[in-house]
C-alpha cells in the first residue's frame, strides 16, 4: 500500500521522536507509540482507541493536544506520520505499517477443501 499524499512513511530510522513524555520512568518500553490529538472529534479519537486496542499490548494510545497522528517504532524513530485530519486512509496505513513491521496478519478465511468428485 502506498502512503497517502502529505503522509511519512519511513522504513530505515531517519527521524527520532523526541517528547518528555517518552523520558525516564516507563518511556517506551517495548511497544509502539501511537501519539494523536487529544483535541480531535471523539469519532476520531475513538478510532486511535480502537486500533490500539486492537494491537494490544504491542501499541500504546498516547493523546496530546493538537499533535499530528504519529507511530513511534519501540526504538523511538518514527514509522508513520501524517495530519490528523487525514481521516480513515491514515488509520489503514497505521494499521498496514503495523502489520508490517510486527508480522501481524489479518486474520485469514480458511480454505475450502476442494470438491471430490463423486
Amino acid at each position: 500500500m502506498l502512503p497517502i499524499a502529505g503522509a511519512r512513511l519511513w522504513k530505515e530510522p531517519e527521524k527520532r521522536y523526541f517528547d518528555n513524555s517518552l523520558r525516564g520512568g516507563e518511556g517506551i518500553r517495548s511497544r509502539f507509540i501511537l501519539v494523536f490529538d487529544s483535541d480531535a472529534d471523539p469519532s476520531a479519537r475513538e478510532a486511535a482507541r480502537q486500533l490500539a486496542e486492537s494491537f494490544a499490548p504491542i501499541v500504546e494510545l498516547r493523546l496530546r493536544p493538537g499533535h499530528d497522528l504519529t507511530l513511534v517504532r519501540p526504538d523511538g524513530y518514527i514509522a508513520y506520520s501524517t495530519h490528523s485530519r487525514d481521516g480513515l486512509a491514515a488509520w489503514t496505513s497505521v494499521r498496514s505499517v503495523l502489520g508490517r513491521q510486527t508480522n501481524v496478519e489479518r486474520p485469514r478465511k480458511p480454505r475450502q477443501a476442494p470438491l471430490a468428485a463423486a
